[in-house]
This record gives C-alpha cells, structure tokens and sequence, in this order.
C-alpha cells in the first residue's frame, strides 16, 4: 500500500511538472499540424511554443534550483531568450538546404525543448523536490521585486515579453503579402523554348500559353493574340486562384508571305482594357 501511495505521488509529480506539460502541448502541436489542421490550436499552443518554451527550458537547464531566479525575472527572460534562440535557429536553417519552413523550424525547436527539457530535469534531479523549480507551472508570480533594481529589471523584462507576443501575433494575424506580379510565357508546343524560326504560309503553329499568379487574390486574366498587329486569336478569360497555374495551346495561322512576321502576345487583368505587363513576342520567317 505504501508502495502504491509512493508511486501515485511520483507519478503525480511528473504529470504536474513544467517540463513535462511543455514537452505534452509540443507534441501535440506537431501531431496538430501534420494530421489535424486547426489553425486555432496552432495559434494557441504555437504562440508559447515559438515566444516561451525555447528560453523556459534553457533557464531551467542554468537555473534548476527554485531560488535561483525570481519567479517575475524567470518569466520575463523566458520570453526575451526564446525569441534569440528561435531566430539563431532560423538563422541556421537559411544557411542549410532545409531552409526556414514549418518542418524545419518545428523539428529543430522541437528537438532543442526536449533536448534542453531532459538536460534540465537531470540537473533538477540534484535537489529535493522543494527545492527544484517548476513543481506548479500553472502558478507563475508577478511580484516585481524587492528593491528599484529589481522593479525596474522586471518591468522592462515584461514589456519586452508583451511586445514580443503583439508583434507575433500582428504578423500571424494580419500578415504581409510581399510583392505581387504575374508570371507570362510563351513555350513551344513540346514545352520546350526552342520555337520554329520557319513556317509555311497559311500553315498552322501552336504554342502554350502559361500563367502563374502571384497577386494574393483570385485574378482572371486574358491574352489576344496578334499577328502583325492584327488580332487574330485569344485566350480565356480564364481565373487562377493565389499560387495557382494554367497553361493552354493556342493554334494560329500567319497568312502573310514574309520575314520577321510578328506574333505578339498582349495580357490584360481582370477587366481592363489596357495591356497589364509588356507583351510577348515571337518572330517568323514565312515562306
């Protein structure tokens, strides 16, 4: 029965621990954004994971005594560390093949919680229970210290968390869409660039028409094709959603016998009326 009682209360220690319950919302974040989508979910728990985990493992691997920091300071330099470590991470990533991806950046804070999160308990593991930090993670003091030093530290130390965590979520909440344009080309009908310098009078030539959108927003586009500065063919209106591509072959007949006979490719954007980007060009020699 004692053994019972003795192993309940270890157990019951471990569940309650800090580390514990961060390396649990880790992995079910990983487990969240690779097998159930919630953006929610990933909002709430990615918000410490990236601004307080990373800095909260690293003090308790420095700091494992309880007494060791104040609890306010602890805090506030979580935040303040997490932040260095995730962009020295990132900054790693960009210099690798992995580059800075959702994969990449979870796996590596990830392994740096746990990593950190076992190094930390070893340590812990020196000192009684009550001396160890992190019993009761749910309970974190906001006293701002003893003397004007200590209020100062503090108070600077939670503003520079607060700031962190507005501008993660401004950046999350309204993010920037970055320069927009479209992409326009021209192939050949085997998708390749090596286009036909020669073709007969009146004889049919294809090509594909391929176009990529990069402008944020659904957008509909159409192409009209002229030969020597006379339509002769068009394409679409066709609408490609964000990241979205389309390609279509477009056959047209050059009934002029001549050289350089000029095939121009004008894009227009939604309903305008006015070319969009500068037109493509393809010259024929026609016999």
């Amino acid at each position: 029965m004692v053994t019972e009682n003795h192993t309940l209360t270890r157990l019951k220690n471990v569940i309650s621990h800090d580390l514990f319950i961060i390396n649990f919302l880790t992995l079910i974040l990983s487990v969240n954004i690779f097998l159930f989508p919630s953006f929610l979910l990933r909002a709430v728990i990615g918000f410490p994971f990236i601004l307080f985990f990373p800095g909260y493992v690293l003090l308790i691997t420095l700091y494992p005594r309880k007494d060791s920091l104040d609890p306010t300071i602890r805090t506030s330099l979580s935040f303040a560390l997490s932040i260095s470590i995730t962009g020295i991470i990132c900054l790693i990533l960009n210099s690798t093949g992995w580059g800075i991806r959702l994969e990449s950046v979870l796996y590596s804070l990830a392994l740096f919680i746990l990593l950190f999160s076992v190094v930390g308990w070893f340590r812990q593991r020196r000192f009684v229970m009550n001396d160890r930090h992190g019993k009761r993670f749910y309970k974190i003091s906001f006293s701002l210290g003893q003397n004007k030093t200590d209020k100062v530290l503090s108070s600077v130390l939670i503003i520079v968390g607060l700031a962190a965590i507005a501008t993660a979520g401004f950046a999350i909440f309204t993010p920037k869409t970055g320069q927009t344009f479209t992409e326009f080309y021209v192939l050949a009908a085997d998708h390749s660039v090596d286009y036909p310098s020669e073709v007969g009078v009146g004889s049919k030539t294809t090509v594909i028409i391929g176009l990529v959108n990069h402008e944020a927003q659904t957008t509909t586009y159409r192409v009209d094709v002229n030969i020597n500065d006379v339509k002769s063919a068009e394409v679409g209106p066709v609408t490609i959603e964000p990241e979205g591509i389309n390609e279509q072959k477009v056959t047209f007949v050059i009934k002029d016998v001549g050289q350089q006979q000029k095939v121009q490719f004008n894009l227009y954007k939604n309903d305008e009326s006015t070319v969009y980007m500068e037109p493509l060009r393809l010259w024929f020699d026609v016999k």
